[in-house]
């Protein structure tokens, strides 16, 4: 059988790995076809049966999108001809004392493009959470960048693609009962209502962060215009409504959330403390607190930084208004948590 490729048409309008539209990024070199920059940097290779040309050029290592960017992606992208010998992600972990030094820095830097000094490696080895640094063709090229990156002080390890770019889900805690011995809780998944029991002995890995949000809407201002001895409207003509170039932006006050991994689930629970009701006490700021006492188990991480802009992703557009906030954000935070929880060798 011949495959023959051709060069798409410029009317291209899906990108073939998350199947939204593009307009704007890299295109294949052999056939044409167009990605998003996150799409080309995460895959490297065309989607196109047939063609399969690197979108980019050809290295052991290329950068991954920041966690906004990829966690907005994780719902839609294909995942084929992924699998656990395949393509790696390299994730860095917070890494302070490494910061310091130098040549750590610049090995962050490497890894990140030539175009990045070490300054911006050690901006990343700042970062309070861990975060996706690289992307690998095979296992021993992620395994020998993390014994590099080990070996001056840095923490990193890594985990297939498959694992890091499937869909972002989460069962959503409406309701909690807690128990002398266990945590009952009411979750929705879709449409489907479900129960849960959480035994106080159950191992479980609790995430604790803040959700906020960000409203942008266009605004508008009072326009007046003034007429040479005019007294009408004291002293001006009359007044119009004009639209601003800058956009508003309001900022919600941020609130406590929280993922939860138990047993053998690979879903978690997620939990916002404005959308949840605990029984058994009267306020929110109690029941959250004492959620908290009965979820928390063999291990909790309490993130910090969690607010900062670059976590914020878009949610939402309707004509002018667009909301964003860090809710996917924190799940992938969350996953890249429990990735490196399970990957660790139990304590002998």
């Amino acid at each position: 059988m011949t495959i023959q490729v051709t060069p798409r048409a410029n009317d291209q309008r899906t990108c073939p790995y998350c199947r939204d539209e593009v307009t704007v990024g890299p295109g294949c070199p052999s056939c044409g076809t167009r990605y998003h920059s996150e799409c080309a940097m995460t895959f490297a290779l065309c989607a196109i049966l047939g063609c399969r040309q690197r979108l980019t050029p050809a290295s052991d290592a290329l950068a991954l999108p920041r966690i906004a960017a990829l966690a907005r992606r994780l719902s839609h992208w294909r995942r084929e001809e992924l699998g656990p010998s395949g393509p790696q992600a390299l994730i860095l972990e917070p890494s302070s004392d490494a910061a310091e030094r130098d040549d750590a820095a610049l090995a962050v830097a490497e890894l990140l493009g030539g175009e990045h000094s070490a300054y911006d490696g050690r901006m990343r080895l700042r970062v309070p959470y861990p975060e996706p640094l690289a992307r690998f063709d095979s296992p021993e090229q992620a395994a020998a960048a993390c014994a590099r990156l080990e070996s001056l002080g840095a923490s990193a390890y890594a985990m297939p693609l498959s694992d890091l770019v499937q869909p972002l889900e989460a069962l959503e805690v409406s309701e909690v009962l807690v128990g002398a011995e266990e945590v009952v809780l009411r979750a929705r998944r879709g449409e489907q209502v479900l129960r849960r029991r959480l035994r106080r002995d159950q191992p479980r890995l609790l995430v604790l962060g803040r959700y906020v949000s960000e409203e942008t809407k266009p605004t508008t201002k009072r326009v007046s215009g003034a007429r040479a001895g005019s007294t009408r409207y004291g002293g001006y003509a009359g007044a119009s409504a004009r639209s601003s170039l800058f956009p508003s932006s309001a900022r919600s006050p941020s609130q406590p959330a929280a993922f939860l991994f138990f047993g053998d689930e690979p879903t978690p629970a997620f939990f916002l403390r404005s959308a949840l009701s605990v029984h058994g006490v009267r306020t929110q700021v109690e029941g959250w607190e004492l959620l908290r006492q009965g979820l928390a188990g063999d291990e909790v991480r309490e993130l910090e930084g969690e607010t900062a802009q670059p976590l914020l992703g878009l949610t939402e557009v309707v004509g002018s208004r667009a909301v964003r906030d860090n809710r996917a954000s924190l799940a992938l935070i969350a996953r890249l948590l429990h990735s490196r929880r399970r990957a660790r060798p139990p304590l002998s």
